[in-house]
């Protein structure tokens, strides 16, 4: 599949379909919220494919999004 972003993984649908590296526009204090301002990027993206799909006729089911940190899923959740 060829190298990925050192900071991201690609959005796959039978392969990857889009990758995205960036620079967050903020300074973030913690890991936290480095993932948080990853995970809004990500989502964003993921709105515009699903939009994209949607308006194609092809409507999705539920994207999930993983994140493997802890705090950001807690801030997330509301937990």
């Amino acid at each position: 599949m060829g190298s990925l972003p050192r900071d991201g993984q690609p959005i796959k649908l039978n392969g990857a379909i889009s990758i995205i590296c960036s620079i967050l526009k903020f300074v973030a204090s913690s890991a936290a919220e480095a993932e948080l301002g990853a995970l809004f990027l990500n989502a964003k993206e993921a709105r515009i494919m699903r939009l994209t799909l949607h308006e194609l006729g092809h409507p999705q089911p539920p994207t999930p999004i993983h994140v493997d940190n802890s705090t950001t899923v807690g801030i997330v959740n509301n937990t």
